[in-house]
């Protein structure tokens, strides 16, 4: 296990992390202004 490895595993779960908000947001965005 090289360092390399374990810094792009921690990208790979903050994306996964990070993905469910934006997408939630994205998805909020797209609803609040087709209900306007």
């Amino acid at each position: 296990m090289s360092f390399n490895t374990i810094i792009i595993n921690n990208i790979k779960s903050n994306l996964r992390k990070y993905s469910v908000f934006i997408l939630s947001g994205v998805v909020s965005v797209i609803v609040y202004y087709f209900f306007l």
